[in-house]
């Protein structure tokens, strides 16, 4: 992946393969430190709370846990 690609599938200029082909592009932007206008920043912030996107403070992706596997992580504070 390259700046190009992610850009254009988060802009919405280019279809994702699929969701987590979108959320990679979005990680993909967070781990090189590319800076994103005001929509796609929002939208990274919410990905970040939304622990979609792995960070320092969030080591693992809860992409696609179910419900009853977000209750069985617990609260790790």
């Amino acid at each position: 992946m390259n700046t190009k690609e992610a850009i254009t599938v988060v802009k919405g200029k280019r279809p994702a393969v699929s969701v987590d082909h979108f959320f990679d592009c979005y990680q993909w932007l967070y781990d090189n430190n590319i800076e994103l206008d005001l929509p796609e920043e929002c939208m990274l912030d919410k990905l970040i709370c939304d622990g979609v996107i792995v960070t320092e403070d969030n080591p693992v992706s809860h992409r696609g846990i179910s419900a009853m596997g977000a209750v069985q992580l617990g609260d790790s504070e």
